[in-house]
């Protein structure tokens, strides 16, 4: 009698900066096989590719796309990858699950054995990034351990091993576009006006995604807006 192994699940980041870099880190930690790719590599890419145990794939033509997402069980694409590229629609031709790096942050977070921790998230065209630390430190004068993160110098998933109460999370639309999952227990969007329309499909793709910041709201979440606003 022989034992079948199931195969290594694989995910294919697609752009190795910042926030490329900590999600693949994480899903290495956590056991997944990672292919990463990149549009504008460079020899710092390359550097972070092998530290990862794998090779950088370097400005891959839509063959070669296809040919890894198929090859994948997930596709992660950096928030500087927009929903314009040829990435997105092999994927959602392949069937192959789309996941942000605030997504699986928030998925790993609930599985915290010491319990997940609260999160407070903003979004917004305008006032994001000083509205999410204006919100961290209110935490931090409170007497809170608090951490921004997201669209901020640390990713949400680069603080999941951080000695942190609460998480102060500032969501661009490039992070909201693919949420299946995602919550916070305090949500704000800020403002709306035209923006972005070099990486969403539109104006039209651009507000829904920043209304996937309430996606998943539970009853008991909080969600602040502009009660004037249609």
């Amino acid at each position: 009698r022989t034992t079948c192994e199931r195969p290594m699940s694989g995910a294919l980041v697609y752009g190795i900066a910042l926030a490329g870099n900590a999600l693949a880190d994480q899903l290495v930690t956590r056991g997944w096989r990672v292919i990463v790719a990149d549009d504008q590599p460079t020899d710092a890419k390359r550097i972070l590719a092998a530290c990862l145990g794998t090779e950088l794939i370097e400005q891959p033509d839509l063959v070669e796309i296809d040919r890894l997402v198929l090859q994948s069980d997930m596709v992660c694409p950096a928030p500087g990858v927009p929903e314009t590229h040829p990435l997105i629609s092999a994927a959602v031709a392949a069937g192959v699950p789309i996941r942000t790096e605030i997504d699986l942050a928030y998925e790993w977070e609930q599985q915290r054995g010491q319990g997940p921790r609260p999160i407070l998230a903003i979004t917004g065209t305008d006032g994001k990034t000083t509205t999410t630390l204006l919100t961290a430190h209110m935490l931090i004068t409170a007497g809170h351990r608090a951490a921004a993160v997201g669209n901020t110098e640390v990713p949400f998933v680069a603080a999941l091993g951080d000695d942190v109460d609460v998480f102060a999370v500032e969501c661009s639309s490039f992070r909201l576009n693919w949420l299946t999952s995602f919550r916070a227990e305090a949500a704000a969007w800020l403002n709306f006006a035209p923006d972005h329309q070099n990486w969403h499909t539109s104006l039209a793709a651009y507000e829904a995604a920043k209304a996937r910041i309430w996606e998943h709201c539970r009853p008991t979440d909080v969600s602040i807006g502009c009660a004037d606003d249609p």
